[in-house]
């Protein structure tokens, strides 16, 4: 459903109009006879995390963070990089 309300209507009965979007009113804003603005519900969203998402809680700070130590590898890698790159 959609309701067409002056801007002054707006203001003045804001809670009230903010309520009628939480229910499900799509409220148009027109201020003389323009329309200014589209208020609208917010679609519902899955309250289930997707699949390939991993998702975690931070802990600890990230000042204690460790990286691994180095890959060891008998390839030049700037070398394959170079290679790659000038190749496309």
């Amino acid at each position: 459903m959609t309701k067409d309300i002056s801007v002054q209507e707006m203001q003045e009965h804001f809670e009230d109009h903010i309520e009628e979007v939480r229910q499900g009113v799509t409220l148009r804003l027109i201020d003389g006879d323009k329309l200014v603005a589209e208020i609208s519900p917010m679609e519902r969203r899955a309250t289930n995390t997707p699949e390939d998402m991993i998702y975690r809680h931070a802990r600890g700070s990230f000042a204690d963070f460790v990286p691994p130590p180095p890959i060891e590898s008998d390839v030049d890698i700037v070398a394959f990089l170079r290679e790659d790159r000038d190749s496309r």
